[in-house]
């Protein structure tokens, strides 16, 4: 069973894969306009 400490961290890889994407999103609708 995963730690907490490994629970965080997967959150964290998960939330910081989430901002990646929104970032690359945001950066494409910016190039559409």
């Amino acid at each position: 069973r995963p730690s907490k400490e490994e629970r965080a961290a997967a959150i964290a890889a998960r939330r910081a894969e989430l901002a990646a994407e929104r970032a690359a999103a945001r950066a494409e609708g910016e190039d559409a306009r």
